[in-house]
């Protein structure tokens, strides 16, 4: 996983998932002398194989049971656009990713290869890519929205290459074994979100580019505005922020180095990143209850600066960038 990678997960707050049982259906059998519709499969797109995108519980792409055959699992967590799966591969802790949906304009510049699966529906591809830390599979939908199946390393670890990879490809196959499972299947759970929900906000419209472009000292920055609508990433040669929506627990503590203030009329917490390279700041507030018991729906802010040392300076700018977004949420 990249630095940008790494960090974002900070911001990417996660809340443990609540498993759903998926019911078996009956139908009636009717015996005849029909035939085997032996006509082509239009190619499945993301839409026909998950429905609306902005509302699947990524979890239910994850069978515990067929990720316990290779690892051992520690805790579910999910958030609107990812499921989190903490797990433990030999001693080795890896934090395993299923969602994350990217189009065309958002896929980040990682390279990929063919993976070879069998039996993909129409349409469907398997790209995989493998670095030091990390093995990843994306399933490509014809409309090239992609799902990722991503495994990393929890934290440093000593052993070779070669057996870091092994085991953590193990892990993401397996993953990306049961998630291929649900999308051909068409059995994606999804949310409801309430009338107030920060779900059906559009993340890009909280903050102007032109207010980030300034705050970042940019003449203009980029924006990637992330299919689901609960991201959005600005960027610059040598800065990024990033707002985003997510879901956490209720019970989840605050980090307890986070600043307690008053943004924008809300409880918000002000988390200084202590990057070793580059520099970096949080700024969160949680205030919605979410689309089941026990979660919550949060908003935060996080600003990189890949200057060392400019904690401070990163916390500032996402204090003010939090200022903008945070007085647009609905009100509580």
């Amino acid at each position: 996983m990249n630095g940008w990678g790494r960090r974002m997960a900070r911001i990417r707050l996660a809340c443990v998932a609540l498993f759903l049982a998926i019911a078996a259906g009956c139908t009636e059998v009717v015996t005849g002398t029909g035939s085997m519709d032996t006509r082509p499969q239009p190619p499945l797109t993301s839409a026909a194989a998950l429905g609306d995108i902005a509302t699947v519980d990524f979890c239910s792409l994850v069978d515990r049971a067929v990720i316990d055959k290779v690892s051992g699992v520690a805790e579910i967590d999910v958030s609107m656009d990812r499921c989190q799966v903490t797990v433990s591969k030999n001693g080795v802790p890896m934090v395993l990713v299923v969602g994350e949906p990217m189009d065309g304009e958002t896929r980040d510049s990682m390279p990929t290869s063919p993976h070879q699966v069998a039996d993909l529906p129409a349409g469907i591809t398997v790209a995989k890519f493998e670095e030091e830390d990390m093995c990843g599979r994306e399933i490509v939908f014809a409309d090239q929205m992609r799902l990722r199946v991503n495994v990393a390393l929890a934290e440093p670890d000593g052993r070779n290459l070669e057996y870091r990879t092994r085991h953590m490809c193990e892990v993401a196959d397996a993953a990306l074994e049961t998630a291929l499972k649900m999308v051909r299947g068409g059995t994606a759970l999804h949310f409801e979100y309430g009338d107030r929900s920060y779900s059906t906000l559009a993340a890009c419209d909280m903050i102007p580019a032109s207010a980030v472009a300034i705050a970042l000292d940019a003449q203009r920055v980029s924006t990637k505005r992330y299919p689901t609508g609960h991201e959005c990433e600005w960027d610059r040669d040598s800065a990024r922020a990033l707002f985003a929506f997510m879901l956490r627990p209720l019970s989840l503590d605050v980090p307890p180095d986070a600043i307690e203030e008053t943004i924008a009329g809300r409880r918000s917490y002000v988390l200084p990143d202590g990057l070793t390279i580059g520099s970096g700041c949080e700024v969160f507030t949680v205030n919605l209850r979410g689309p089941r018991p026990g979660l919550t729906e949060g908003a935060a802010v996080y600003v990189e600066l890949f200057e060392p040392g400019q904690d401070d300076r990163a916390c500032t700018i996402a204090r003010g960038l939090a200022g903008a977004a945070f007085a647009k949420l609905p009100p509580v």
